[in-house]
């Protein structure tokens, strides 16, 4: 299961947030993409898009501070952030499409 806290990403405008958190509260699915982030190579684009069952996590939701932790501990751009206050959502995946050049460098 997949973690991450609504609303306090770098890119997120006003009202993105709020549309995410309807959108995966009316459906109870979401998708989560990632994209390969390496700028010594940009000939070589990648990433994954994780499907799947979501539900919201209330900041007092017993997984909460984990997910609050881990994006600290991963990602400097949350440091300074609120994440304690922000909504968590948590996505079973069942779905995974990977598309670029993904195999691994030698």
């Amino acid at each position: 299961m997949h973690r991450r806290t609504i609303g306090n990403e770098p890119q997120a405008q006003a009202g993105h947030a709020a549309c995410r958190v309807r959108n995966i509260a009316a459906l109870g699915r979401a998708a989560l993409p990632i994209d390969r982030d390496d700028d010594s190579d940009s000939s070589r684009p990648a990433g994954l898009l994780m499907r799947g069952k979501a539900v919201m996590l209330d900041p007092s939701h017993v997984e909460h501070p984990r997910v609050v932790v881990f994006l600290r501990e991963h990602y400097a751009q949350y440091e300074a952030m609120r994440l304690e206050d922000a909504p968590s959502v948590a996505i079973t995946v069942e779905r995974v499409v990977g598309w670029g050049m993904l195999e691994e460098r030698e």
